[in-house]
């Protein structure tokens, strides 16, 4: 609240980013709405979140908002692609297609699932992503699948037992799983198997 009271010294505007805004404390939510309610004319705030339902209505009412849409597959690619081989990196289609899936639309999420693969390794396939992104895999997958068809309750723990110890996120377990089962059901689906 005091660094916003003082003019810029070289420009027109003072210009605030806080980004993750829902993330701020109760103080921190009072302090801004103080601010917020009589702002200097040179101060702009911007806030950044991606869930605006977490916003207070009182800080809401006194912005202008724009919703960003997620940015296509095609356009994540081309950029994914521009930057592998800028860099020279060896790269598998399935590889750029999987950090693509994981990104969900989101360029900065692409670009820095990229950069921990290639930090990872030169060469740059699906099973560097899948390590580096804490997965489960496809054949790990189906197993746990065929466990669940088959009402084998004791493998399929065992089976979440050894991929927890091999520090596989519990948390994308469930969305691969989740997603892997929409797919099986969209194959059964279509073929009418």
């Amino acid at each position: 609240r005091d660094s916003v009271k003082i003019s810029p010294y070289n420009s027109k505007y003072k210009i605030y980013i806080i980004d993750e805004v829902h993330m701020l404390s109760n103080s921190a939510w009072n302090a801004l709405l103080k601010t917020l309610e009589e702002p200097p004319k040179h101060v702009v705030f911007i806030l950044a979140t991606t869930e605006p339902h977490k916003i207070l209505p009182t800080i809401l009412s006194r912005c202008q908002r724009y919703d960003f849409s997620k940015l296509s597959d095609n356009e994540i690619k081309d950029r994914l692609k521009y930057v592998l081989e800028r860099e020279n990196v060896v790269y598998d289609e399935r590889a750029v297609d999987l950090i693509i899936s994981l990104a969900d639309g989101g360029m900065r999420d692409a670009l820095s699932i990229l950069d921990l693969c290639a930090s990872s390794a030169r060469d740059i396939d699906e099973a560097i992503v899948e390590n580096v992104c804490a997965m489960a895999g496809n054949d790990f997958l189906f197993e746990l699948s065929e466990c669940i068809l088959n009402k084998q309750s004791n493998e399929a723990l065992l089976l979440v037992d050894k991929l927890n110890n091999s520090s596989v996120d519990m948390m994308r377990l469930l969305s691969e799983l989740t997603s892997h089962f929409r797919d099986l059901m969209i194959v059964k689906t279509v073929t009418g198997n």
